[in-house]
């Protein structure tokens, strides 16, 4: 199946199969927030289908790596690269462990939070933040100096410590952010007791639920955060 995203007046053509995630709203929402200069190394974390390497090196980076551990992803990603006519490296890596420097790191990571162990692809730990902290870590070591790590976000996954790291190392500001509508019904469609979880997590002050008259939805941010 090939399907066709538009992104800042960029024009984009995505190969999919049963191995990789459609790009969505949220990966619409962190292509129209990076920036990138010609003169750049880019670094796409957790690449999957390559939506958002292929959208930096349209930007002009002057080179792109995407990582992801899941090598599954990779003919997918070659084929989108020739599709949308681009040279961009893939590189096995768990996060930043296999690359040494970047001028712009860009994560949209896995971040569920659940209390045990679910698909890697979404899974974030009990309380989502597992994936985000450790590449706020290492974006502190590996960006160069004045480098940007684009990070997203979701409200589900404990936002006010990821934040509290990302203000402890970096300069840091919310450059966009949205919402999307979840029910019971939809989130244990997703993974079942799922939403009784969230629930959980919310009295705790670890998940964030917002109300929109009788509707429940949380909010995707996108920081930029300068080191």
């Amino acid at each position: 199946m090939i399907i066709k995203r538009n992104y800042n007046g960029i024009s984009l053509k995505f190969s999919l199969d049963d191995t990789t995630y459609k790009p969505d709203k949220f990966t619409r929402l962190m292509a129209k927030s990076i920036v990138i200069g010609i003169s750049e190394l880019a670094i796409d974390v957790g690449t999957g289908s390559g939506a958002l390497a292929i959208m930096a090196k349209k930007l002009g980076a002057s080179k792109v790596i995407a990582v992801d551990i899941v090598t599954d992803f990779k003919r997918v990603f070659e084929k989108n690269c020739i599709l949308n006519h681009v040279d961009i490296k893939f590189k096995k890596s768990n996060l930043l462990n296999n690359i040494k420097k970047a001028d712009v790191i860009i994560a949209n990571l896995a971040q569920t939070p659940f209390p045990k162990k679910i698909r890697d692809s979404v899974w974030g730990g009990p309380d989502g933040t597992d994936q985000l902290r450790k590449i706020i870590y290492q974006s502190h070591k590996k960006l160069n100096k004045n480098g940007r790590l684009y990070l997203g976000v979701v409200s589900l996954a404990n936002p006010k410590r990821v934040k509290s790291l990302l203000y402890k190392h970096f300069k840091v500001r919310t450059i966009n952010e949205m919402r999307r509508y979840i029910s019971p019904k939809i989130a244990n469609k997703w993974q079942p007791g799922f939403y009784n979880y969230l629930l959980s997590q919310q009295k705790k002050g670890l998940s964030f639920i917002y109300k929109d008259g009788k509707k429940r939805y949380y909010k995707f941010y996108v920081y930029e955060a300068i080191k």
